[in-house]
């Protein structure tokens, strides 16, 4: 279902069909801080774990790609000790980039390592040092590097996308968006995220005609019945800038996603990110 790949999550297949299209997932977990995964410029994942139990997440990465080179940025933010001082001593991280064969079962812990950040041993030179020195770590440390990738490249629509620089524009955009949804408008809601159907078509080799036919159904039978919840104003949306403001996502307040239901009986909602950009002259959803 294409909820699933809106939602940033994949349902795991039989292992044994596997074919030569690659899937790339960035393994990610942390212990006693915050983290987040920066792809390309476009933050991906954001996690954080208050105590010595890790939290994990593998978010796909396919979207935020460009065949043959990609940068890849994490940054830790660790909780203060008993003095209001942040601790990094106490912090565990890892990241690391995998790649699956599509068919093949996703999971952490799983597939084959493209490329994984030496943090925790960055972190321990990096503690040794300012302790030399008297000093301490600022926040939020920063961990960088570059790895290789090999199938959908998105670079010309990442990095050739022209920064939108006029914020009421976007928020004007992002008001006519929630007008669409709460009108129950599905054909201009589905128009509006075109560009986005077309880069999932690419990064995951889906047919297009599904994918519209998918994200429609899900439009109608899980967003629109009444369950949506878009009542704000345009003042109240936040604006995320992402790949020096080639991409912004769009948010409510206190960072919800924009796109979400009202929760049920369970307290359990539906959510959808929504990052808009620039494409062929116009602002449109580009993921």
């Amino acid at each position: 279902m294409l909820e699933s790949i809106f939602n940033h999550s994949k349902r795991g297949l039989t292992r044994g069909i596997i074919m030569a299209f690659l899937l790339y997932h960035v393994d990610l977990s942390c212990e006693r801080c915050r983290v987040r995964a920066i792809f390309n410029g476009i933050s991906v994942a954001e996690l954080q774990a208050s105590g010595a139990r890790p939290t994990r997440f593998a978010p796909p990465l396919n979207l935020f790609l460009a065949d043959g080179g990609n940068s890849m940025r994490v940054e830790v933010v660790p909780f203060v000790d008993e003095d209001g001082k942040p601790d990094f001593r106490t912090v565990n991280v890892q990241a690391v980039v995998r790649e699956y064969h599509k068919g093949e079962a996703v999971a952490p812990g799983e597939g084959v390592i493209t490329i994984e950040l030496e943090i925790m041993r960055e972190l321990e030179s990096r503690l040794a040092e300012a302790d030399s020195r008297g000093e301490e770590l600022g926040v939020p440390q920063i961990f960088e590097s570059r790895f290789d990738s090999r199938g959908p490249d998105f670079r010309n629509e990442i990095f050739a996308m022209v920064p939108i620089l006029d914020t009421d524009l976007l928020r004007t955009y992002a008001g006519m968006l929630r007008d669409r949804l709460n009108s129950g408008d599905v054909a201009g809601v589905l128009a509006a995220m075109d560009v986005k159907l077309r880069a999932y078509s690419i990064a995951y080799e889906h047919d297009i005609g599904e994918l519209r036919a998918s994200l429609e159904h899900v439009l109608r039978s899980e967003y629109l019945p009444g369950r949506l919840a878009m009542d704000f104003d345009i003042e109240d949306i936040e604006l995320v800038g992402h790949a020096g403001g080639r991409v912004w996502e769009i948010q409510r307040g206190k960072g919800e996603p924009f796109l979400q239901t009202l929760p049920d009986a369970d307290g359990a909602a539906m959510q959808m990110r929504v990052f808009v950009g620039q494409h062929e002259g116009g602002i449109c959803v580009v993921r």
